[in-house]
């Protein structure tokens, strides 16, 4: 019973609704952890 409530609020709050997902990343930390280089390629999508 509980899963059907959950989807029809679900249903209901995003039926007309964009909803993305938002990385709040630090880039600073990621090219340490990547050891990126002055000449490496990134491609992002």
């Amino acid at each position: 019973m509980k899963d059907i409530w959950r989807y029809l609020g679900f249903s209901w709050g995003h039926q007309q609704n964009l909803v993305y997902v938002t990385c709040w990343e630090d880039p600073r930390l990621d090219r340490v952890a990547l050891n990126l280089q002055a000449d490496d390629t990134v491609v992002v999508i």
